[in-house]
Formats: structure tokens, sequence, C-alpha cells
């Protein structure tokens, strides 16, 4: 059998003698710095929303005399932003856009005749400036078009016979499950921007 005990104390020396040498000149000795984030104690800043109706990509168009409307109750947990599209000559044309807040309820009014896209933009943090939410954004579009028609109705009245106007109206109620009255499919920002 080999006797290990000189190899062994030879390294216990060698040891020694490093720690020794290491220790008594620090300009031997490197030193590491490194950078730990520190998260801030500040909460994030406040969300901004726009006011209720308020058209934050142009005024809309109204027809006058139109008793024509769409109530549109968000009873979501975000803010939205919808949008009427009409199409004319293969184009999308913005006929309305609307915000409202969540929690909110919103009559648009003075609807012109049409069948139009709903399209939905939600989230928080509205940026004026980019015209889009800066926080849990997403987008979609109704499953099928709203449809605003007027229609005529000959009436017996108290001087003979007179027309009346009927005008179209609806009620969308938004939800954050898929129990809302107007399903809608997802789309992504470029749709929703089209």
């Amino acid at each position: 059998m080999k006797n290990y005990m000189p190899a062994l104390i030879a390294s216990l020396i060698t040891g020694l003698l490093l720690f020794i040498y290491f220790n008594n000149n620090p300009t031997q000795t490197t030193a590491v710095q490194t950078t730990v984030p520190i998260p801030s104690s500040q909460p994030p800043s406040p969300a901004y929303s726009l006011s209720l109706g308020e058209e934050p990509l142009g005024p809309g168009v109204y027809e006058s005399g139109s008793l024509s409307k769409i109530t549109v109750n968000n009873g979501t947990n975000t803010d939205v932003l919808i949008k009427l599209v009409e199409m004319e000559n293969g184009q999308n044309k913005l006929v309305r856009n609307f915000y409202i807040p969540c929690g909110s309820t919103y009559k648009a009014e003075q609807l012109p005749e049409g069948v139009f896209k709903v399209i939905y933009a939600y989230g928080v943090d509205w940026n004026s400036g980019k015209k889009c939410f800066n926080r849990n954004r997403s987008f979609s579009m109704a499953d099928t078009p709203l449809e605003i028609r007027w229609t005529e109705k000959e009436i017996e009245g108290p001087n003979g016979k007179q027309i009346q106007k009927i005008y179209g109206g609806h009620t969308i109620d938004l939800k954050g499950s898929v129990n809302g009255n107007f399903p809608a499919h997802p789309i992504n920002e470029k749709q929703f921007n089209e």
C-alpha cells in the first residue's frame, strides 16, 4: 500500500501558504461590483380615462332629426372604445366612435340608416397622443352587423291619414364573460385600425 501522508501534508502546507499570501496582498484581489435593481416603491401611474361619449377618433356622422339610437352598457372591468363602421364602395367608413368608461352606460343618438360593423377596443389608461390604450389592450368585432333602418307606417290620425316614421334602436350589453347579448370574436389591433 502506498503512503499518502507526505502528499497530504504537502497539499495542506501549499494551501496554507496561498491563503496567507492572498490575505496579506490586497492588490492581488479582484472586486466584483454588481447592480441589483431595487423595486420602485411608487405605484404605477393612475389610469387615464376619457369622458363618457367622447369621440377620440374624430367627430362622427349625426343624422339630424333621426331618433335612431343604440344604448351600450359597459359591464366589463375595462374602458371600451366602440367604432361603428360602414362598408362604402369596398372601403371602411368610420361613422361613429364613442368612449365608455367601465361600469358606464352610453346612448349613441341621431344615428344614420345603415348596416354597421361594431368594433371594440378594450383597455386601461387611454393615450390621447397615440389614440390607443396603454395597458390590457384587447380587440373584438361583433359577429353580426348592426342594422339601423327607418320604416314608415301609415296611421289614422285626428286629421286623417298620416305617415309615422319608426326608428331603429338597439341595446348592447358588454360583459366580462360570454354572457353579453351581442356576441363578438377577437381581432388584432391592425384589424381594429383598418
